[in-house]
C-alpha cells in the first residue's frame, strides 16, 4: 500500500472554501484518508518562503515542520494524506523534495472579489493582525513577489485592493508551479464549481484517491464557515480595474468583476453600524452553540443505541 499512497496539498488563499472541503473529506471519506486543515498554522510562513529556496530550507528544519512531515510519512504507509488550507501555498519546492512522486497539488481558486472582501472583514490589512502581515501576506517590495510594480500603488490601495493583490500573488504562483514542475500531478479547480457541479466533484475525487466516490450530495448543501464576519469598510469591486494584472489573471480563471455587483458584496460582507456587527456575531455564536448541542445529543443517542 505504501507505494500507492499520495500526499495532496493545496495552493490557495485564505477564505477560499477550504473549511468546507475539509468537512466533506472528514465526513464522507472516513478512514480511507487523513485530512487536515491548516495543521501547523502559519509555520510555513508563505510571505517569506514565496520563491525563496533558502527560506524553505530553514523552515523545513523548524521542529514543528519536521515533526509534521514525519507524521505525514507515517500516514503514507497505509493511506492518503490531504492537507487542506492556505498556509502551504508557497511551499511547493519543499514539498516536491520531501514527497517526490507521492506529491499531488491542487490549485483551488475562488472569486477574487469574495476572497478580498472576506479578508477585509477579518482585518487582514489592519493593525489588529500583525501576524498576518509578518507571516502570510506578501508586500510588493518583497524579493519573492511576481508583481513588484504594485509597490508604487500600495499606499493608495484600499484594504479590499490589497486583498485582491494577495489573491493575485498566490494564484500567479500556482500557475507558475504547474508550468515549472510538470512531473508533479496538478489539478486546478474553482470552489464555485466544486460546490455545485457533480462533474467537478468527481474530478477532484479521482485526482485525490482511487476507488468509488462517496455521495457528495449528502453534504453538498452544507455551508461550513466558522469565521464569517462583517466590516464597516467599503467594498468596491470596481476598484479592481485600477489593476489590469489582477483583472487579466481573474479572467484566465473564469472570473469577471462585473458579475459581482457591489450590492451583493455589501449585503454579505458590510455592516451598517458597530451595533449590527455585534448583533450579527452574537446570533452567529448562538447558532454555532445550537449546532454543537445537536451534534453532542446525536452522538449520545448513537452510543445509547449501540
Amino acid at each position: 500500500m505504501e507505494g500507492e499512497t499520495r500526499a495532496i496539498f493545496f495552493i490557495t488563499t485564505a477564505r477560499s472554501g477550504t473549511q468546507w472541503i475539509h468537512h466533506v473529506l472528514d465526513r464522507l471519506y472516513g478512514d480511507s484518508l487523513v485530512s487536515e486543515h491548516e495543521p501547523i498554522g502559519y509555520d510555513y510562513e508563505p510571505r517569506r518562503s514565496l520563491r525563496n529556496a533558502e527560506a524553505l530550507r530553514e523552515i523545513r528544519r523548524r521542529p514543528s515542520v519536521d515533526h509534521h512531515m514525519a507524521g505525514i510519512h507515517q500516514v503514507l504507509k497505509t493511506k492518503n494524506y490531504v492537507e487542506v488550507g492556505f498556509p502551504s501555498c508557497a511551499a511547493a519546492p519543499m514539498l516536491i523534495k520531501e514527497f517526490g512522486p507521492k506529491l499531488k497539488l491542487v490549485q483551488l481558486t475562488r472569486h477574487p472579489a469574495k476572497v478580498a472582501a472576506s479578508l477585509v472583514t477579518h482585518q487582514w490589512f489592519g493593525r489588529r493582525r500583525p501576524e498576518i502581515a509578518s507571516l502570510v501576506t506578501p508586500h510588493p517590495s518583497d524579493l519573492g513577489v511576481g508583481w513588484p510594480q504594485f509597490t508604487n500603488r500600495w499606499d493608495d490601495m484600499s484594504r479590499f485592493e490589497r486583498g485582491l493583490y494577495y489573491w493575485g500573488e498566490v494564484h500567479l504562483y500556482g500557475r507558475e508551479v504547474e508550468m515549472t514542475y510538470p512531473e508533479t500531478p496538478f489539478c486546478r479547480i474553482r470552489f464555485e464549481d466544486l460546490v455545485s457541479d457533480p462533474a467537478q466533484q468527481a474530478r477532484l475525487h479521482e485526482f485525490m484517491v482511487d476507488g468509488p466516490m462517496p455521495d457528495w450530495r449528502a453534504v453538498a448543501d452544507e455551508r461550513i464557515d466558522s469565521y464569517h464576519r462583517k466590516t464597516l469598510h467599503a467594498i468596491k469591486p470596481s476598484t479592481a480595474y485600477r489593476h489590469p494584472e489582477i483583472v487579466t489573471l481573474a479572467q484566465e480563471f473564469g472570473y469577471s468583476f462585473d458579475e459581482t455587483p457591489r450590492s451583493l458584496l455589501r449585503e454579505r460582507y458590510v455592516a451598517s453600524s458597530p451595533r449590527q456587527i455585534f448583533a450579527y456575531g452574537l446570533a452567529k455564536a448562538v447558532r454555532a452553540s445550537v449546532r454543537v448541542a445537536r451534534h453532542v445529543t446525536a452522538r449520545r443517542r448513537n452510543r445509547a443505541g449501540n
